[in-house]
């Protein structure tokens, strides 16, 4: 048999042609079908993960601006929950810083300017008195001192109103009080100093709502949760300044609360929530049922929703944008989101963190016809 080098020229020619233009063609095309799949994958990795970011810091800040507020609500009403303040007005400082005595108010338009479009205002009222509610009897009060029954009930520092020893706020107008501070104690005397410039109605009892009694505003102003002093500032102005309307959690475009109501006209120590709205009690003189400090005694929680924004923006996918359409919440029936406000809602991701949230002081009034 002649060896391979003794084979004709032709012969070893045809043995080390290689490739047809053809076969070249055709690997080239299953090469760039590998590469366009490989990039493709990796196209919908970084997408997902951009989109799993985004939605991650939206949940993360909603989430930190709710518990911030569930904190501030479940004190609400604390060394107020007396039938003998509820629907009472308040001054604190300039004859214009008025406020009816209540836990929580959703959007107080005569004393909390509005926020974003489409947002909700809190109004959130609280002190830290741990003793009685019920306020203590006086038996002398005088310009800048007031003598009461137990002593030991007060101490320098703490925050006072003088009021009635009995329901009087029919619709809010009949009871008025003065926030004072206590400054000295001498025996049962207490000296006291003005915080507010307005007078109290009825001096037969004293109140004490403790040296942290605080009213704070929460409002959603330019993304973020912002709140204010008026212990402090004025906050019907400045709501441009952050060192009035201090931001406490950032990226959040909506917040939305509404009352939970127990049914009316029943003794308190059998209350059951009956629903949620935006009704803030009023007051009328036609009932009992219908005075002002029987309506907001029902008042017994708030439902609210924060809705957190995710800080990259996000582009189309297959023309679809990142948000369709406005989260949705528990209570949309009456208080329903809406981002239309905002020009490029569409181009960011969304996360809604809602609550129920019981007001415990408000669940701890006595039994009392209602």
């Amino acid at each position: 048999m002649p060896s391979p080098l003794s084979s004709p020229p032709a012969l070893r020619q045809r043995r080390v042609r290689g490739f047809s233009l053809v076969e070249v063609m055709l690997g080239i095309l299953l090469g760039m079908f590998a590469v366009i799949a490989v990039l493709k994958v990796f196209s919908q990795s970084d997408t997902a993960q951009r989109i799993g970011n985004a939605s991650g810091e939206a949940q993360v800040n909603a989430a930190m601006a709710l518990d911030l507020l569930s904190r501030d609500i479940r004190q609400a009403g604390q060394s107020l929950n007396s039938l003998n303040l509820l629907g009472c007005t308040l001054s604190i400082g300039t004859t214009s810083q008025t406020f009816v005595v209540a836990p929580v108010v959703v959007n107080d338009t005569d004393r909390v300017p509005a926020g974003d479009a489409h947002t909700d205002t809190l109004l959130v009222m609280s002190g830290d008195y741990g003793g009685s509610p019920e306020g203590d009897a006086v038996s002398a009060s005088g310009t800048g001192s007031v003598t009461v029954t137990t002593a030991g009930a007060f101490t320098a520092g703490d925050a006072l109103v003088l009021g009635p020893i009995s329901p009087t706020a029919l619709t809010g107008t009949e009871c008025t009080l003065n926030l004072q501070k206590v400054s000295n104690l001498s025996g049962n005397t207490a000296s006291l100093s003005a915080v507010g410039s307005g007078t109290s109605s009825d001096s037969s009892a004293a109140y004490n709502l403790g040296a942290g009694f605080s009213i704070h505003a929460y409002a959603v102003r330019h993304g973020n949760l912002t709140m204010c002093d008026y212990l402090a500032h004025d906050c019907s102005t400045g709501t441009d300044d952050t060192s009035v309307w201090v931001p406490v959690a950032s990226q959040i475009v909506s917040l939305r609360a509404e009352y939970g109501h127990a049914t009316a006209g029943t003794d308190l120590d059998t209350r059951v929530l009956s629903g949620y709205d935006q009704s803030t009690p009023a007051g009328s003189s036609s009932a009992t049922a219908s005075y002002l400090y029987c309506q907001w005694a029902h008042v017994t929680a708030l439902r609210m929703a924060v809705v957190g924004r995710g800080t990259t923006r996000q582009r189309e996918v297959d023309g679809v944008p990142a948000t369709a359409a406005a989260p949705a919440w528990d209570g949309d029936a009456d208080a329903a989101i809406d981002l239309s406000g905002l020009s490029d809602w569409q181009d960011y991701r969304y996360r809604v963190m809602q609550a129920a949230i019981p007001l415990r002081n408000m669940l701890w009034l006595g039994a009392s016809s209602c």
